[in-house]
């Protein structure tokens, strides 16, 4: 009976293949490695458009109820003699990072007095260098007439 060494040569592997397999496991490690650098890098941008799609959004929102408190008051005023553009104030409202600034002035033409209502809002304490600045206006016009 023959027997057959557990050492034998026949179940080595030829040199010329040693290596193939430890640079085939770097290659993917490589690839793999870039991809998530990728993934990640485009995860960021995603989420900063995200957000400063988000905070214009506010600013919009911000001018607009900046108008409609403006032009509500003057409305609502007993007579055109006491509405006034005196509320140019900066306010800040629940948005803890826009600052809003209301402006008006006003143009009577025979009893018909026509007020220019510019709200404008703009990140707080952020330059327009900035990539996370905001600076949004919007302008309305508001008709009021004197009683006869």
């Amino acid at each position: 009976m023959k027997t057959i060494s557990r050492y034998s040569n026949q179940t080595a592997r030829p040199p010329q293949q040693g290596g193939f397999v430890l640079v085939l496991v770097v290659f993917l490690i490589v690839v793999l490695a870039g991809a998530v650098v990728a993934i990640s890098q485009l995860t960021v941008d995603t989420s900063a458009a995200q957000s400063q799609a988000l905070q214009t959004t506010r600013a919009q929102l911000f001018n607009q109820s900046g108008l409609e408190l403006r032009a509500q008051y003057l409305v609502s005023a007993a007579s055109p003699d006491e509405a006034e553009c005196a509320l140019n104030d900066t306010t800040h409202a629940d948005f803890p990072d826009l600052v809003l600034n209301v402006t008006c002035s006003e143009d009577t033409y025979n009893g018909v007095t026509l007020w220019t209502l510019t709200a404008t809002s703009q990140s707080a304490g952020r330059t327009p260098e900035d990539t996370e600045y905001v600076w949004h206006r919007m302008t309305a016009v508001v008709e009021t007439q004197e009683a006869p």
